[in-house]
């Protein structure tokens, strides 16, 4: 017998899968609706789980603020690894286990949020640490029942931890890669505001998006659930249950838009990104282009009035990035990684020569010189390799409108 297209059932094998929706809210600035949430969730002592690298940041500020409107208690963890290990699980197990908590929210990436998931289980029922660990490497025990709330706020675009019970992390023992999965660290609720992804620097976007490529993949590829063995209790069916009808049809959805919106939102960061240090805004570069963009360039860089475009650009640099020569940077490229600063010496740039010059183009003038000359319209010959393929593919996507927040229909 032939079910669900493709999936061939055989005997002896499982004939169903489970579904179980997440639930979710969605929306710019549901971040605020965190202790609302909570609160009817029954918490009042919260543990806050959350990285240094965002610690203070708009996006935990907001939930932290949230919650307290709440008159709910909050307390912040931000000892989370950027790779969790073992160890750091059972740091963030004892905070929670010390903390007595009737709540748990988590505010990052998927480290932060699985770190929170762990830290949750092993308050909830406490065990030796490889209790509740995947077999082989620890013993694979299920989790005994429904854990403390637990609020999942992304601020990436790619793990989707908020929606599954999976918590991974590296062993430090055995120097591998394992995890602990049940319904039961699935969050109750996740908080997914799309605002939090303006202050990405593209780097994260391009990883995160490969993160949803990869999850797509692996999906898609999985063996199907018709080949695993049928349980005699249902209720042991595995959470990771292979590949059914309806994870191919969301793994294809997101294959589908990764690609088409990976490279565009790659390139609307560069157009756009918001002048950020680790998250948090950096009132001084906005300051700096407030509402008045020339008068404000002209008082803190006198030297942008001079008719000598190089000096001009080179008092940019000295003044924005804090230098009083180029030799920190061989050229434009090697301020790919600075996210600050890249947006600061475009816009002024911009604007003291009047010119559309893109960030893609600022890049393509690999000195000084030839952005001085490039910027007063006498652009010479430059070395064909400057204006490589990659490059141009990515001026082609924004010349067909697929940046500055323009979706494709």
């Amino acid at each position: 017998m032939v079910c669900c297209h493709h999936y061939q059932l055989i005997a002896g094998c499982d004939e169903a899968f489970r579904i179980d929706a997440q639930s979710m809210v969605f929306g710019p600035g549901c971040l605020s609706e965190a202790g609302a949430h909570a609160k009817s969730l029954g918490m009042t002592r919260v543990a806050l789980f959350t990285d240094k690298g965002i610690t203070a940041s708009d996006h935990v500020a907001k939930v932290k603020a949230s919650l307290e409107d709440a008159k709910i208690t909050v307390a912040i963890y931000d000892d989370v690894a950027v790779e969790p290990t073992d160890e750091s699980f059972k740091a963030g197990a004892k905070f929670a286990q010390d903390g007595k908590f009737d709540g748990f929210v988590s505010v990052g990436g998927g480290s932060v949020m699985d770190t929170c998931k762990a830290a949750n289980l092993y308050a909830s029922y406490p065990a030796d640490f490889l209790t509740y660990v995947n077999a082989p490497v620890g013993d694979g025990q299920p989790v005994p029942g429904p854990l403390k709330p637990h609020i999942a706020c992304p601020t990436t675009s790619g793990t989707g931890s908020e929606a599954t019970g999976i918590a991974i992390f590296d062993l430090l023992s055995m120097k591998a890669k394992t995890g602990i999965a049940s319904q039961h660290l699935r969050p109750s609720l996740g908080l997914v505001d799309p605002l939090v992804t303006h202050t990405l620097p593209k780097n994260v976007i391009a990883a995160t998006a490969f993160d949803v490529l990869s999850h797509a993949l692996e999906s898609l590829t999985s063996r199907p659930f018709t080949s695993r063995t049928k349980p005699d209790n249902p209720a042991a069916r595995p959470y990771s249950q292979g590949g059914n009808p309806w994870s191919d049809m969301i793994a294809k959805e997101a294959l589908r838009l990764v690609g088409e919106h990976m490279v565009p939102a790659v390139i609307h960061t560069l157009e756009t990104y918001p002048l950020t240090i680790n998250g948090k805004i950096d009132e001084e570069a906005l300051a700096l282009l407030g509402t008045s963009p020339t008068e404000a360039i002209e008082a803190v860089v006198p030297a942008l009035s001079s008719n000598d475009s190089e000096a001009a650009v080179a008092e940019v640099w000295r003044e924005i990035l804090g230098v009083e020569s180029i030799g920190r940077f061989d050229n434009f490229f090697d301020l790919g990684g600075h996210s600050l600063l890249v947006p600061r010496v475009h816009r002024l740039l911009k604007d003291r020569f009047n010119k559309d010059i893109s960030m893609v183009d600022m890049f393509r003038h690999t000195t000084l010189a030839d952005l001085a000359t490039h910027l007063h319209g006498e652009e010479k010959s430059r070395d064909p390799l400057a204006l490589s393929e990659d490059r141009a593919k990515m001026r082609q996507v924004r010349r067909t409108g697929r940046t500055h927040g323009k979706l494709p229909s």
